[in-house]
Formats: C-alpha cells, sequence, structure tokens
C-alpha cells in the first residue's frame, strides 16, 4: 500500500562511466541513467492522483567519481531521460540538472509507446532550476521533447531560474513571455 504522497523529489549523484578506465562511455552512462529514472518512478506513481508535484535533481558527485569536476561531458549526447508515461498525474514538475534533459514515452506492458500524452496529462508547471550547464539548443530539445508528446501545449507556467548560460531574451522567444517566469 502507498501512502498518500503528495511530492517527491529525487536527488541523483551521477558519476562517469569509463571503458579500461580511459574512455568515457556515453550509452552506458545514458542508459543507467534512465533505468534508474525510470525504477525510481514506480508505475503505481502514474495511477496516483495525489501524488502532484515531481523535482528531480541530477549533479555531477565528485566525491563518488574521485574527480573534483566533472571530465568533458559531452554536452549533446549525455541526457537525463524521464519517462512520460509514469508522470502524467504531476502537476508541477521541478528539473536541476547538469546534463541536456528529455521527456520520453516508455512502453507499456505490450511494448507499445505511447505518442501523445497530452490527454491525460496534468502537467501545468515546469520549472528548470540551477541547470548550469543549459544552454538555449538544450531548452530547445527539451522543449521538443515535451511538445512532441503533447505535453508542451498544457503547460501554464515555465520557470527558468539560476540557468547561467540562458539570456531572457533567448527563452523569451522560446517559450513565449506569457508563460514565463525567469530570474539568473
Amino acid at each position: 500500500h502507498m501512502p498518500s504522497l503528495e511530492t517527491l523529489s529525487i536527488f541523483i549523484g551521477a558519476a562517469d562511466f569509463k571503458r579500461d578506465n580511459k574512455e568515457f562511455d556515453v550509452i552506458k552512462w545514458n542508459e543507467n541513467l534512465f533505468i534508474l529514472s525510470w525504477t525510481l518512478l514506480p508505475y503505481h506513481f502514474s495511477n496516483s492522483t495525489s501524488l502532484t508535484s515531481l523535482s528531480f535533481k541530477l549533479w555531477y558527485d565528485s566525491n563518488y567519481s574521485g574527480y573534483n569536476t566533472p571530465a568533458v561531458l559531452p554536452a549533446d549526447t549525455n541526457i537525463f531521460i524521464i519517462p512520460a508515461d509514469k508522470t502524467l498525474n504531476i502537476q508541477t514538475m521541478t528539473i536541476s540538472s547538469f546534463v541536456r534533459v528529455a521527456i520520453a514515452p516508455v512502453p507499456d506492458g505490450t511494448g507499445v509507446y505511447r505518442t501523445n500524452a497530452n490527454e491525460s496529462c496534468c502537467l501545468r508547471e515546469l520549472k528548470f532550476v540551477g541547470c548550469e550547464n543549459m544552454t538555449l539548443t538544450h531548452l530547445r530539445r527539451t522543449v521538443n521533447s515535451f511538445d512532441s508528446l503533447g505535453i508542451w501545449k498544457s503547460l501554464e507556467l515555465v520557470v527558468v531560474e539560476g540557468c547561467k548560460l540562458l539570456t531572457y531574451d533567448e527563452v523569451e522567444d522560446l517559450v513565449g513571455k506569457e508563460w514565463l517566469q525567469f530570474s539568473s
């Protein structure tokens, strides 16, 4: 039995995955991170009407990796994927990540992917907080991932806060002034 959970915060400290202690393995890193995010959101959460707020914080964990700063991460290939089908009842999603973020469908029990979550998606507020490496290109790709599932149209507020590589003007051009709350 699941308690009546209204808010869920998931904090993930990530480190490098290296092959033979030499080369960064992007594919393994992305796969393991997706499996982790998928596992941390059980399917019964997607049916819960009381769980309305979800926060993800993904940071580089230098204590685990042994390095003070991350190895050079290929900014366009490292990605944190949020499983869309497990977040349909979420009204507010807050994301803080040091890599690019996307939302994607996961197959149901029959292997079929849901292609349009708009009809059943409750997301109204999407917040990006402290995404220190997020560029306009990354934000555009994230917006496209939400839009491709029909989720972007349901949003009423997009918050961009403390994302030092983004400017108000470029985010406003992408998101629109009426939906945007921006602070650097």
